[in-house]
């Protein structure tokens, strides 16, 4: 196993704050290259054959979920996947050793596609054949067998949908378990992750058979919500041409970020092409206001770190403020994960989910907030972690028994504001990749 992986992986086990009940004696059954049956052999031949006739552009890797584009998903894959010269390497029933066997024995031989898109690892999970520990290293055997096969391929890596038509299903609770962790293995450059689960899921967190029949496999509307929840990504990774994203910082100056007044703000600096906190000093704001937007960032802190990304940002006259998005080293400050001062949050209003992927002090993390006609969410290492909507009743109420009470009713009405990096008593945060689309 790579450095990179291998390392990765000891990090995950150590600070997951869903903690993993990790077996005694972990076997290498996920990761070691394992075949199937006489039919399945049929089967893997089959997309070996494939590979050598054609070159794809895109390839999506998995099990019968994954399979199921050439069944109930047919006319969704003719429509998105088919002009996009895409192949489909899913094989039901197949589990991460499997898929590690056909990676290495074939199925990607001679090619090089753009981009492969994995969704992997619900099988082992399955019947308790294997804890979530042993499906992390397995999800990680995956990644890292398409990386050698095809270095110069993207991956976006899925998490495992979720299955079981309740919401307390014990399912959830190991796959949530499992992509907490296989988030892990994004670097957002060669790698990606992004969890889809949410749109499957009704409102009250169960499994309509509507989308899933089974509560496993989807039906057609269940394939149309997949391909609409990953498209935007996939035509990035591809190459497409996709809605322009403008970039808040060029890796060199402090250009297009001020103070209150205008001038360029204290206590911050350019750091081997991060925007930092140096010390003691003043909020950054950006110098143009946004209305409904789609911004993301990537973010470090030191321990017992303290930070947060506000925005719609506007002069309340007491105080220039908005909704936030907490950064804060949860872990060394023992702050419960889903408590509305911890990382995620909307502070002292929305607490996060409490299985959220944050990787501890000192480690990069992806932050995405979403702000569309009043409806907000935040995102953590491709995990919505966060949604609520502004000026609702609850809303209302909740400011009202917030440290926001005197800014009532106005806190959360301006359409448009600015973007402010908190500059918290000199706690050196680093910012990097900050980009936003107006939406």
């Amino acid at each position: 196993m790579p450095a990179f992986y291998a390392a990765t992986l000891r990090s995950v086990l150590l600070f997951l704050v869903c903690t993993l009940t990790l077996p005694s004696g972990a076997s290498d059954a996920t990761t070691k290259p394992a075949p199937r049956d006489a039919n399945w052999l049929k089967r893997h031949e089959s997309i070996n054959k494939q590979a050598q006739e054609k070159k794809w552009d895109l390839v999506f890797i998995g099990d019968s979920i994954t399979a199921g584009w050439g069944g109930a998903g047919k006319n969704v894959w003719k429509e998105r996947y088919a002009p996009r010269n895409a192949g489909n390497l899913g094989i039901g029933g197949d589990q991460t050793q499997h898929v590690v066997y056909r990676i290495e024995n074939g199925n990607l031989e001679g090619q090089s596609p753009k981009l492969a898109v994995v969704m992997i690892g619900t099988n082992n999970l399955s019947k308790g054949r294997f804890s979530p520990a042993d499906t992390i290293e397995g999800v990680t055997g995956v990644v890292e067998s398409i990386r050698e096969a095809t270095p110069e391929t993207k991956i976006l890596l899925l998490g495992v949908f979720p299955r079981g038509q309740a919401a307390d299903d014990p399912h959830r609770a190991t796959i949530a378990e499992t992509n907490k962790a296989i988030s892990e293995l994004a670097d957002w450059q060669n790698v990606h992750y992004l969890d889809i689960g949410h749109v499957f899921l009704e409102k009250d967190g169960t499994l309509s058979k509507k989308i899933m029949p089974d509560f496993l496999h989807l039906s057609p509307s269940g394939y149309q919500r997949w391909a609409d929840a990953i498209e935007e990504k996939v035509a990035e990774l591809l190459g497409e041409q996709v809605p322009a994203r403008t970039s808040l910082f060029d890796g060199k100056s402090l250009e297009g970020w001020t103070n209150e007044d205008g001038a360029a703000p204290k206590g911050w600096a350019v750091v081997d092409g991060t925007l930092a906190v140096t010390g003691w000093g003043e909020d950054a704001f950006t110098n143009k206001d946004f209305g409904d937007f789609d911004f993301q960032a990537e973010w470090r802190l030191p321990r017992k770190g303290n930070g947060g990304i506000f925005y719609r940002v506007a002069d309340y006259k007491y105080i220039w403020l908005g909704p936030e998005y907490q950064l804060v080293d949860d872990v060394t400050r023992d702050l419960d994960p889903c408590a509305n001062e911890s990382t995620g949050s909307s502070v002292d209003l929305y607490g996060p989910l409490a299985c959220k992927p944050t990787r501890p002090h000192s480690q990069w993390n992806h932050t995405r907030i979403v702000v569309k006609d009043n409806h907000v969410e935040h995102w953590l290492n491709g995990t919505r972690i966060l949604e609520y909507d502004l000026l609702t009743d609850d809303w209302h109420a909740r400011v009202k028994d917030s440290k926001f009470a005197r800014l009532h009713p106005y806190f959360g009405q301006p359409e448009r504001g600015k973007f402010m990096l908190q500059n918290h008593v000199g706690s050196r945060v680093q910012y990097r990749d900050i980009v936003v689309r107006e939406l």
